[in-house]
């Protein structure tokens, strides 16, 4: 991400990212006529402050700041736009038109007297008001600042264009000062006020609400000095002077000159060039960004350094079965004859650090060991950012390379031995889409294509199609992509805090939820890796897996890196804050005050192009989906089955089955089912009643009761395949997706009443978390909450994190996006609590507006409405203690055979608080008049395609055989739901 995307952008893949660079750097401030370098910090120095004083928090909020902000190339970068070449080209033809003065001569002017025109006031005053006509009235200001790339292809190719996401921050920024009391903002600038009118037009920026515009042609005119510019900064700024205290006004200027002439008015100043640019300056002075020292100096930001840090968390992170299957599906893909050389290209090579990991592994993660496939590898990496080609060096001497003569332009080739293998480094300094183009060459069609932090970084469009003239190189191969560490969209600081509304601080949940709004909104980046796998795959890639690979950054143990995330906070989510009315400054302190560690939520994405269709089976002569007539003769079926033998033991079973279906029935082959969490993982450990029916409204278990060994599990999707004599729409049916709540197994028969079509559109993976998400349904009826009201979510499991979705969905928790008015507490909150600090990152993900430990109840509370769903009698403790009185408490947890002692003492007793209990399994009596199990079933199907829970809930997928171990993964809470998936196509698979 970035300086104001997010925190892994750095490795600079893409022009687009490199404005980042800019932003990250050290700013300079001008203070008694000089310059001092303040690392990675603007300090605000006023003429009277000690040198070596940062601003304070209090004194720096309550103090009234006047910004001056100037215009051209303060706004804007030159380099970029350049509007002020033009300046220049028509200052010279006009003082060559009419004041008879070559271009070497009006140079001599800019310097004697610090600019042309003040010159030209000298030796030709009564062509001051024609010069800024004729110079200013033509220059297009269009052209430059409306483009959303420089001139490179990299950029445009991307869609993340430094010049516009600048753009982008600033109006967000400006935006957000608006809303600050203590804060006016002024533009001044020498150039005439047409000529600012259009610079603000094309940036954007008209509906800032300036308090003033400064500009020679709108000052006041004195008879003796017509025009007056900064160089005469008393008159320029008289205006000011009359109204406001010299100590308040802040100049954000390009010029040194006209900084020297406001600070010997007792003006602060400070410099704003194309490497310390504005939002930094601007970020730096309103305290999202403070200074940081360690003792002996300053943090600063180098992209080298930045890399380096953030490499080793990506070594922690990279999920390791999605790494070995990555190895796996590339060597099963070579010839066997070994001549063929591996060609892997990296898009987005940073300092090689997947070089290296791929050469030498790491402790968890093993290196590529190709054996007697092949015996060279030719490895195309991608770097257009010149200032890593030093690191980059580096890292291949360290790994034993030695470089060599290249053929390529923008290109140096390093060869180097790993094993038996050569491997040879063609280490490309250019961005990678625009190579096709030219007259590159390649040893062969690349086997494996890898780009680590770097999906997230495009438009989802447009990232596949700089991709697929790489993937379709050669229509005979078939390439693997690797995208490891693809953010996913949620930051979270653990532990987490909660609002502060009497300091106007936020819950760092909503915090970090703004920020995330505003890597979308303001920088248009895809935080939603799920938009990256549909879009690979209408384009013919496989997702082969996937896995999270979260980054867990420790204040101390990656300080360096945990640092420059507090930049990139203070510079994208501190804005979306302060828009808002909260006291960003504050929150950004009481972070660092606080240093939690920073969680980042990622996932690894593996995908195989396949050029070539499949050609459709014809199921007209292959049809393997039949009805069965009366007399038709019994077929044995082989089946496989979790059956509970005892508590905590979970077998499989197969037997074969010599059934024919009766008249009602169909045998639906298994796609993928879900454990339950709840019940089943009670039956699991044994906590349960015995004797007790299964389930009195599923048909098939009300007869039977929760005694081992036992056959259980309700969450099954699959194919129909076999239908009996009498159903009637069998036609239908016959292929398609249905769900059941039938047990784990790889064959079910079941009644035609007791499936349930699943509609088009909702995947099998979502289908099977129907009845977990029709749980969470019923639990927000009986919950019954009010518009405004403050909801507790006691905690965050699979039914608790969709109890969380659905609220956040349809409670209006945009009330609680900005401070109370008048209130002491926010309205429409929903705050979750849980012990594990992973399943609180995945609720921010759910959109709670506060994701708390346990502990954080009494500050967060009262509430109007608890619902407990963790299964745990003290979570049902703190909700009774910490529900207002009159208020709510939902009890949705079974708690099995297990005894529950509560505190019920004089406070509960006067609060008038009521409980509930909630299950699932009939409608509740106050709600028959208008809901029915069929209505109720249509809107949970509507709710899951609006969710999708297996996007972010399915942490696992595993085989009937691993079933023991997932059981006991979910008892210790390391997984939020797991599945099992079924093989279609071969009932013998080893993997069942």
């Amino acid at each position: 991400m970035t300086a104001l995307t997010h925190t892994r952008m750095l490795s600079v893949r893409d022009w687009g990212v490199l404005w980042v660079i800019w932003v990250l750097v050290s700013c300079q401030v001008l203070y008694n006529g000089s310059q001092r370098q303040v690392g990675c910090v603007v300090e605000a120095v006023t003429p009277d402050a000690p040198n070596n004083s940062p601003p304070n928090i209090s004194s720096s909020e309550q103090r009234n700041k006047i910004l001056i902000l100037d215009v051209d190339n303060t706004l804007y970068d030159e380099s970029l736009a350049g509007i002020e070449r033009q300046i220049v080209s028509n200052t010279h033809a006009f003082c060559g038109t009419f004041a008879s003065l070559t271009a070497e001569q009006a140079d001599e002017l800019y310097h004697k007297y610090g600019s042309t025109v003040e010159g030209l006031r000298h030796s030709h005053p009564e062509l001051l008001a024609q010069f800024y006509h004729d110079v200013y009235q033509p220059i297009d200001v269009c052209s430059g600042l409306l483009s959303s790339s420089p001139d490179n292809a990299a950029s445009f190719t991307t869609g993340y264009t430094h010049q516009t996401k600048r753009r982008k921050l600033l109006l967000q920024q400006l935006l957000s000062l608006h809303h600050k009391d203590n804060v006016q903002i002024y533009l001044a600038s020498n150039s005439p006020l047409s000529h600012v009118s259009k610079v603000v037009s094309a940036l954007g920026l008209r509906h800032i609400p300036y308090k003033g515009i400064l500009t020679p042609d709108t000052v006041f005119t004195y008879p003796n000095l017509p025009f007056p510019t900064k160089s005469h900064a008393s008159l320029f700024y008289k205006s000011l002077f009359e109204k406001h205290d010299k100590q308040d006004l802040i100049l954000l200027e390009d010029s040194l000159y006209n900084l020297q002439q406001a600070k010997a008015l007792d003006m602060t100043g400070y410099h704003v060039t194309s490497h310390h640019t504005l939002p930094l300056v601007l970020g730096t002075l309103f305290g999202h960004i403070l200074p940081i020292s360690d003792g002996k100096e300053k943090y600063q930001f180098s992209d080298v350094d930045y890399l380096k840090a953030k490499n080793v968390v990506d070594a922690e992170s990279i999920d390791e079965a999605v790494w070995n299957q990555m190895q796996h599906e590339l060597l099963s893909s070579l010839p066997k004859d070994g001549k063929e050389p591996v060609v892997i290209v990296d898009v987005g090579a940073g300092r090689l650090s997947m070089l290296e990991l791929l050469l030498r592994g790491t402790s968890r993660l093993s290196p590529l060991v190709l054996g007697y496939t092949t015996k060279e590898i030719h490895y195309y990496a991608y770097e257009p950012n010149q200032n890593l080609i030093p690191s980059c060096h580096d890292t291949l001497q360290k790994l034993g390379f030695h470089q060599k003569k290249s053929q390529e332009e923008e290109e140096m080739v390093f060869v180097g031995e790993n094993g038996d293998t050569t491997v040879t480094v063609h280490l490309r300094m250019r961005d990678f889409t625009a190579d096709l183009q030219r007259d590159s060459t390649f040893v062969s069609a690349p086997h494996l294509i890898v780009g680590c932090c770097f999906a997230d970084l495009w438009d989802p469009n447009q990232l596949v199609a700089s991709l697929l003239p790489w993937m379709m190189m050669d229509q005979q191969s078939q390439p693997l992509i690797y995208f490891p560490i693809t953010f996913s969209g949620t930051t979270f600081l653990d532990p987490p805090k909660g609002f502060e509304c009497d300091k106007e601080i936020p819950s760092d949940t909503l915090a970090m939820q703004l920020y995330g709004k505003s890597l979308v909104e303001q920088q248009g980046h895809n935080i939603d890796p799920f938009q990256i796998i549909e879009t690979m795959q209408q384009h013919g890639a496989q997702l082969l897996t996937h896995g999270k690979s979260n980054w867990n950054i420790d204040a101390t143990h990656q300080a360096y890196l945990w640092q420059t995330m507090l930049y990139f906070l203070g510079t994208t989510a501190a804005p979306e804050l302060t828009s808002r009315g909260w006291n960003a400054q504050q929150w950004v302190a009481r972070i660092r005050s606080r240093q939690p560690t920073i969680r980042v939520s990622n996932v690894d994405l593996l995908f195989r192009f396949t050029p070539i269709l499949d050609v459709p089976k014809n199921t007209a002569t292959n049809n393997i989906y039949t009805t069965t007539s009366k007399n038709e003769a019994v077929t044995a079926t082989k089946v496989t089955e979790i059956q509970f033998v005892a508590p905590r033991q979970v077998t499989t079973v197969t037997k074969q089955i010599n059934e024919q279906l009766g008249p009602n029935q169909i045998r639906v082959k298994s796609v993928c089912s879900l454990i339950s969490s709840g019940t089943e993982l009670k039956i699991f450990k044994g906590e349960f009643d015995d004797a007790a029916a299964l389930d009195v409204n599923i048909k098939g278990m009300a007869d039977e009761s929760m005694s081992y060994p036992l056959a259980y599990g309700y969450s099954l999707v699959g194919i129909v395949t076999e239908c009996g004599s009498d159903v009637q729409d069998a036609k239908a049916l016959l292929g398609r997706l249905v769900f059941t709540f039938s047990p784990h197994s790889t064959h079910v028969i079941c009644e035609r009443d007791a499936i349930h079509l699943v509609p088009h559109g909702i995947s099998a993976e979502d289908a099977i978390f129907m009845p977990s998400v029709e749980t969470a349904l019923s639990i927000v009826h009986d919950a019954h909450v009010r518009v405004g009201e403050r909801i507790a979510v006691y905690g965050q499991g699979l039914i608790g994190l969709l109890v969380t979705a659905i609220l956040s969905r349809h409670h209006n928790t945009d009330i609680a996006s900005r401070p109370p008015s008048s209130s002491k507490h926010l309205f429409g909150t929903i705050t979750t609590f849980d012990t594990i600090a992973d399943r609180l990152l995945v609720s921010s993900q759910m959109g709670t507006t506060e994701a708390l430990l346990p502990s954080e109840a009494k500050h967060a509370g009262p509430f109007d409405v608890s619902i407990e769903v963790s299964g745990n009698s003290r979570a049902l403790q703190s909700a009774i203690d910490h529900t207002e009185n009159g208020g709510r408490i939902i009890v949705a947890s079974w708690y099995g055979n297990a005894s529950v002692e509560l505190q019920l003492g004089i406070d509960f007793h006067r609060s008038h608080v009521s409980i509930q209990t909630s299950q699932v399994s009939d409608i509740p009596a106050q709600l028959r008049g208008l809901w029915s199990k069929p209505r109720r079933f249509a809107l949970t199907w509507d709710l899951l395609q609006q969710i999708r829970p297996s996007q972010q809930l399915l942490t696992k997928v595993t085989h009937l055989k691993d079933a023991q171990a997932a059981y006991e993964l979910l008892e210790r809470g390391k997984e939020i739901a797991v599945a099992f998936k079924y093989n279609n196509d071969d009932d013998d698979d080893p993997n069942i």
